[in-house]
């Protein structure tokens, strides 16, 4: 080897020596920064609904909370959502909870579907079973890595699907799909940054409910009904509000550090979403931050205000920036805030009918409207198979109601 070839190597290499010590110290700085912005202590934890959902959510960091991994739900759920990909788009659309299908499946295609599932449902139940549920989402740096949710959405529409063709002929089986889809939105709640999806899939069982439990035996409505009032109605409602003002004040910081999971660049689109969502400059995005911080604080109890008193507290906070329609976004807020304080009557309702079914007229007093403590009223409906309970509030000009099937071949005891 020449001199001259040798000190090329040598200068090489303490280049490359050089360099891979700034990257080092570049990212070590760049995570601490982080760490400052946004330290351990105050990172968002998991709000629990209730003592069920309580024992599902992991309430600390991984680094502090060592989950083995026959023990997290989420793997299982995971080894689902890989099953989900090989589902045609003619079966996806068969167990869609909104689908319309141009033609309805023949009886053999709702057996052959059935069968093909029973893998997935099989998870879905071994992931329901586990004593915790780690999506390993513990600050909203992770943003970026929560496409799962999408998919359980896709695995809890599945189990609504497999639920409701097994009530006849397999009730235990109909009821186990029940409690394994309340689980899954139990792994969905307010620290997952995505309260909206998990009341998505408790409506999910709220219509199993109200469709179908007069077909199941009394026994079988007992349990669920065990099942549904175990949360505390207020306390999901309540946990949601602040989940989602937590949410937008963590958002609004990560915007302004301009850097995104592991202190990656903000994209072009999140730069523009973040624009349209708090502001392009920083006095802006100061003002919208003075907005949210105010709502925190009124939180709890804002669940308990009329939509009148909400809407004039939201116009006296701090100025905030506008979108095009000329709303802001505390103004959009208690547009959520008004489906949270209908979703937790319907909850309460759902309640209510699924006990009136064997217990009759005096379920309505067990379970009133949680809201303003009025029981909700009851009535036939005119083909006689059904019967609505109805509050006295109403919600975009119409009253909060439910419908109840009574059911062919329950043994129900509504009058």
């Amino acid at each position: 080897m020449t001199k001259k070839r040798r000190l090329l190597l040598i200068v090489g290499g303490q280049i490359i020596f050089w360099c891979t010590m700034w990257f080092s110290i570049h990212q070590g700085t760049q995570r601490q920064r982080m760490e400052e912005k946004n330290p351990p202590s105050a990172r968002p934890v998991a709000i629990p609904f209730g003592t069920a959902v309580r024992s599902r959510m992991i309430e600390a960091d991984p680094a502090e909370t060592r989950l083995s991994a026959k023990d997290n739900a989420a793997n299982d759920y995971r080894r689902a959502f890989a099953l989900l990909e090989k589902l045609t788009k003619r079966e996806k659309d068969m167990m869609s909870y909104r689908a319309v299908l141009k033609e309805e499946p023949s009886a053999v295609e709702v057996e052959a579907l059935l069968t093909k599932i029973e893998p997935i449902i099989a998870l879905l139940r071994e992931g329901a079973a586990k004593p915790a549920c780690d999506w390993r989402l513990h600050d909203l740096r992770t943003l970026t890595t929560t496409t799962h949710m999408s998919k359980a959405w896709d695995l809890a529409q599945i189990a609504f699907w497999d639920a409701k063709q097994r009530v006849h002929d397999q009730p235990n089986s109909s009821v186990a799909d029940v409690r394994a889809l309340n689980q899954l939105s139990n792994s969905m709640d307010a620290g997952t940054g995505s309260s909206l999806n998990h009341l998505g899939t408790q409506a999910l069982i709220s219509q199993f409910i109200k469709d179908w439990a007069a077909e199941l035996p009394a026994q079988d409505r007992r349990e669920l009904l065990t099942m549904w009032i175990q949360p505390d109605f207020l306390a999901v409602a309540q946990s949601c509000n602040r989940s989602e003002i937590e949410t937008n004040l963590q958002l609004i910081d990560l915007y302004k550090s301009g850097v995104d999971f592991e202190g990656k660049p903000l994209s072009e689109w999140t730069k523009r979403m973040g624009a349209g969502l708090f502001g392009s400059d920083s006095a802006t995005q100061k003002r919208t931050r003075k907005g949210f911080e105010k709502l925190a604080r009124v939180a709890d109890e804002s669940v308990f205000w009329s939509d009148e008193k909400f809407d004039q507290w939201c116009q006296q906070v701090a100025d905030m920036p506008t979108w095009e329609d000329g709303s802001n976004p505390i103004q959009t807020f208690a547009g959520i805030r008004r489906d949270l304080r209908t979703s937790l009557r319907q909850r309460a309702m759902t309640a209510a009918g699924l006990a009136l079914m064997d217990e009759g007229m005096a379920a309505l007093a067990r379970f009133p409207d949680p809201l303003n403590g009025e029981t909700f009223q009851y009535r036939v409906m005119d083909d006689q198979n059904a019967f609505q309970l109805q509050s006295t509030v109403l919600h975009k000009g119409k009253p909060v109601s439910l419908t109840f099937r009574r059911g062919e071949k329950g043994t129900t005891t509504a009058p």
